[in-house]
């Protein structure tokens, strides 16, 4: 459940697993709805660091959809008992999913439950990265103009999203 919030996050904005972890509140506008994507958490040295994201393009503010905006003050909510819980253990580093004392959640782990979850159901391996596709997909499908998709994803040329969605 821990990573829950995270993957919802990535299949309703098309967000990179390092992306969305990196993502602190001081990025969310929620009288706005919308996010500003400004690093990705990678581990580099044995430490989680954010380093800069892909792309100048990937480095970009991205629409919140009026569900994803009620999750993420539910999230926030939820994450703020945690804190009360954790107290003096909680460690304030802003990020918006973390662990249950305020440390970066480590993308090792929600690769790993991503798996553990997609084998639970009965899926074939759904990787994060699937649902930055399904994302995709479900917009351009919706009529969302590719334009904006690829301006969501990060994409650094449009020409890029064409290839991969061009078919659609």
């Amino acid at each position: 459940l821990r990573y829950a919030g995270v993957l919802r996050l990535i299949l309703g904005t098309g967000l990179r697993r390092g992306e969305a972890l990196a993502l602190r509140w001081c990025d969310v506008n929620l009288d706005r709805a919308e996010a500003t994507i400004r690093g990705s958490l990678v581990r580099s040295d044995g430490k989680l660091i954010v380093a800069d994201t892909k792309s100048l393009r990937s480095r970009r503010t991205v629409s919140l959809s009026p569900t994803t905006m009620q999750f993420l003050a539910q999230h926030r909510a939820g994450q703020l008992a945690e804190r009360c819980a954790a107290a003096n253990l909680w460690i304030d580093t802003g990020f918006v999913f973390a662990t249950e004392f305020g440390q970066p959640a480590d993308p090792r782990n929600l690769l790993r439950a991503t798996t553990i979850a997609s084998k639970k159901a009965g899926l074939p391996p759904v990787g994060v990265h699937t649902l930055r596709h399904t994302y995709a997909t479900v917009a351009l499908l919706h009529g969302v103009p590719i334009h904006v998709v690829s301006r969501n994803l990060g994409h650094s040329s449009l020409a890029i999203t064409a290839d991969i969605y061009g078919h659609l």
